[in-house]
């Protein structure tokens, strides 16, 4: 009886874990559409340095 309570409760828990479906753009984040606030689930994308030309 233990081992069928914890298993209906780690299913339980599982169940109410919610993820979105993605949708990141060039930053690494996105908007969230409850809230209208912009949030990052990676690390911005990094600008890339213009090297010099010699001439």
């Amino acid at each position: 009886m233990k081992v069928f309570s914890l298993i209906f409760a780690v299913i339980s828990l599982i169940t109410f874990s919610d993820a979105h479906p993605g949708g990141l753009d060039a930053n690494g984040g996105h908007y969230d559409r409850k809230t209208g606030e912009y949030h990052y689930h990676r690390k911005p994308a990094a600008k890339p340095i213009a090297k010099e030309k010699a001439y």
